[in-house]
């Protein structure tokens, strides 16, 4: 064990911990819901270090090898090799403080060693005066979402894409496979199973293009607001050169807030992209439901089409089979 010092004393922190005596405190104090933070919201925090310690030198407001070792010990993060050093319940302080200051410590321990110091030693690089320089819990956190959603919204929509492309499919492939369409689960009119696949593949679409549109507007970032968004503490152009050094490091057209009080306060634009993304679920469930409802029976059920058996359906009864996949999605 190692011991360090802060406002409220001193604490003993395991010898071999990136992390220190903060991370240590949220440990004790934060357990409610026993997961940790995504990896992703992580990177993100880790990428916008990065991006800071470069305009940090770049301003003349860190000296070159100090900042450059910051950044370096972002890059080390993003590999993903020192997810272990972030253990801190996703139940925590509100603003997130308490995960924002395990990456600085990490941070700031790795840049330590890196010039020839030992863990815990913040007279040579300091999480606080150093690596969180020119920079806001209340900031950071909100723009790290932001870059975070940004940076793993292009799988989302290769996988939408992907399931609209599959579905238009099979529009075409059940063109001329006519049945009963349905109002109130009764017999209606006329409708072919392609007309019904075509539609899912609408709704998906109009998905997607809601999706994007949510995106664009996750770019504008408050980072170098500082506490309440006014960039208190922190030189006039630091925020443009922080989304400068975010541009080249991500290859995302990041742009500063335009009002970074409205950045600050507001997560609307975050909001927006969660509302997207459960308007897309809803779609889905309406399908998967509608799948397992026209595979029912196969005697006493609607029994109009064949979905794939993947696995016996039952314990009790080993020939039967349910419709699973569309049932994990459903769960999903």
């Amino acid at each position: 064990m190692r011991k360090e010092k802060d406002s409220l004393g001193k604490r003993e922190v395991p010898a071999d911990a990136l992390y220190g005596i903060h991370t240590a405190r949220s440990m004790d104090n934060f357990s409610a819901a026993g997961d940790r933070l995504p990896s992703e919201l992580i990177h993100a925090m880790a990428q916008l270090k990065i991006a800071c310690a470069r305009a940090n030198v770049a301003l003349g407001l860190l000296d070159k090898p100090k900042g450059e070792a910051i950044a370096t010990a972002g890059e080390r993060i993003l590999t993903g090799e020192l997810d272990d050093q972030f253990p801190i319940d996703v139940f925590q302080a509100g603003s997130g403080t308490s995960s924002h200051m395990n990456v600085n410590e990490v941070i700031a321990n790795l840049a330590c060693e890196a010039l020839g110091g030992k863990r815990g030693d913040k007279k040579l690089v300091h999480p606080n005066d150093d690596v969180n320089k020119g920079q806001s819990t209340n900031n950071v956190f909100p723009s790290a979402i932001k870059v975070a959603a940004v940076k793993s919204s292009p799988l989302l929509f290769e996988q939408i894409q992907q399931l609209v492309k599959a579905l238009k499919a099979k529009g075409k492939e059940f063109k001329d496979i006519l049945k009963s369409g349905r109002t109130h689960l009764q017999d209606a009119v006329p409708v072919t199973l392609g007309q019904e696949f075509d539609a899912y593949a609408a709704a998906l679409a109009k998905d997607l293009v809601r999706l994007r549109a949510a995106r664009k507007k996750l770019f504008e970032l408050g980072v170098g607001g500082n506490a309440i968004g006014t960039g208190v503490n922190a030189p006039e152009e630091f925020r443009a050169r922080v989304i400068w050094e975010l541009r080249a490091l991500t290859d995302e057209p990041f742009e500063t807030a335009s009002d970074g009080i409205q950045a600050t306060q507001f997560l609307t634009d975050v909001a927006e992209m969660s509302a997207m993304l459960k308007l897309l679920a809803l779609d889905l469930l309406k399908i998967t439901n509608d799948l397992r409802l026209l595979s029912s029976g196969p005697r006493t059920g609607l029994g109009e089409i064949n979905l794939p058996p993947v696995e016996p359906g039952s314990s009790i009864m080993p020939g039967k089979i349910n419709p699973s996949i569309c049932e994990a999605a459903n769960m999903a």
